[in-house]
């Protein structure tokens, strides 16, 4: 409980952190609209192809005997339609000849047919996707971490924090730690490529001739598998930018000292995860009632419950809008209470350092983990010193 109220505290100093999330997601927003042009771009880049039914599967319609057709057989010749052999045509034309060809040709539809280059090049796209999305994720961690970090070495005094301590945090991220995110990321978006990859080729080959259960088996559980260590490795980097935003240390040091403090502090872990994911969940919920509270009472307004005055605003019932304020205020919660969820993070780990390094007590840490641990408040409290790219307390 006391890791979660100096996280609160550690936001109500900086309180231009709440609106952090705001900036990875405009640049996610943006990650997105750049990769889907992209894409575009390289499925126009394959050649053009006309591909035609045999004329043996072709198949005469007359619009006179569409008001005695019988759908379920219409239905049947439909699908019939899709088994058809088909065969590459009109390979003498190109470009505009081809699609006007192919448009007066009832048997005829032109597609994109890639090319081994092309291909190569959008699995490469579709990796920079998810490498750049998880760098996007590690950045945020660190700025977050970095910034409640200040709170803590400072020990919870406001005064002897950095004037902007979210741009102090912003530099971490940005410059300091930036190698270590992208070497993190790198390892998720691997783990994420190779699993999406499993999962084309396993739905390729049933649409194709229909897999085996023992090769669906087996792919399923490799999926699996790789999930499973996917998130182990996320839990892993998520607690190794925050050693690296508060030590300035590489990834490799912080993952390590990060899974050392984590294991030697693992009853306190599950005491401070129960607790802060039972109330940050609460929390949400809590936002997403009253978002549909207040939307539900918007509605019972006589604009929007008066089809006589207001037609054009009338709601038959307010269902809907009640559901989707409920949705959307649990994710805009989602959105802004992951940055309180890694400030408890942050905080737990800082103690953890803190009491490892001090032989079990600690020593920095601020009045309220001092007095829940017994320890007396130091006549001076320790000031942060920022050198290079590493945020120490002050030694004595």
């Amino acid at each position: 409980v006391a890791c979660l109220k100096v996280a609160s505290q550690a936001i109500g100093a900086s309180p231009f952190l709440l609106a952090w999330p705001l900036i990875p997601f405009m640049l996610l927003l943006g990650l997105i609209l750049y990769w889907v042009a992209i894409t575009a771009m390289l499925y126009t880049a394959g050649d053009l192809t006309a591909t035609c039914r045999d004329p043996a599967d072709w198949t005469a319609f007359n619009f006179d005997e569409f008001a005695s057709i019988d759908p379920a057989q219409l239905l049947v010749d439909v699908a019939s339609l899709d088994d058809a052999s088909t065969t590459e045509c009109y390979k003498d034309l190109t470009g505009d000849s081809l699609r006007l060809a192919c448009a007066s040709d009832p048997n005829c539809y032109v597609g994109y047919k890639w090319n081994d280059d092309i291909r190569y090049a959008f699995l490469y796209h579709f990796y920079g996707l998810l490498w750049t999305s998880q760098v996007i994720v590690g950045i945020s961690c660190v700025v977050v971490a970095a910034t409640v970090g200040q709170f803590y070495w400072a020990g919870g005094d406001v005064n002897k924090m950095s004037s902007w301590p979210v741009s102090t945090g912003a530099k971490y991220g940005f410059i300091f730690s930036l190698g270590s995110v992208c070497f993190g990321a790198s390892i998720v978006a691997i783990l994420m490529w190779i699993r999406y990859v499993l999962t084309f080729i396993d739905n390729r080959l049933k649409a194709l001739s229909g897999a085996s259960w023992c090769a669906t088996w087996f792919t399923c559980c490799i999926s699996c598998c790789l999930w499973v260590l996917q998130k182990i490795i996320e839990f892993i980097n998520r607690n190794a930018y925050i050693m690296c935003a508060v030590k300035g240390t590489n990834y490799c040091v912080s993952a390590a000292r990060a899974v050392k403090l984590l294991v030697m502090n693992a009853l306190r872990l599950i005491t401070v995860n129960i607790v802060g994911d039972t109330l940050i969940f609460l929390g949400k919920v809590a936002i997403a009632a009253t978002c549909g509270v207040c939307a539900f009472f918007m509605a019972e307004l006589d604009y929007y419950n008066n089809p006589v005055d207001h037609p054009k605003t009338y709601l038959s019932s307010p269902l809907w809008p009640v559901l989707i304020s409920i949705l959307i205020g649990f994710f805009i919660a989602e959105v802004f209470l992951s940055v309180y969820e890694l400030a408890i993070d942050t905080i737990f780990l800082c103690f953890c350092d803190d009491c490892d390094t001090h032989g079990g007590e600690p020593a920095l840490a601020p009045p309220i983990l001092l007095d829940v641990m017994g320890v007396d408040e130091p006549s001076t409290a320790a000031a942060p010193i920022v050198k290079g790219n590493k945020v120490l307390p002050e030694a004595g």
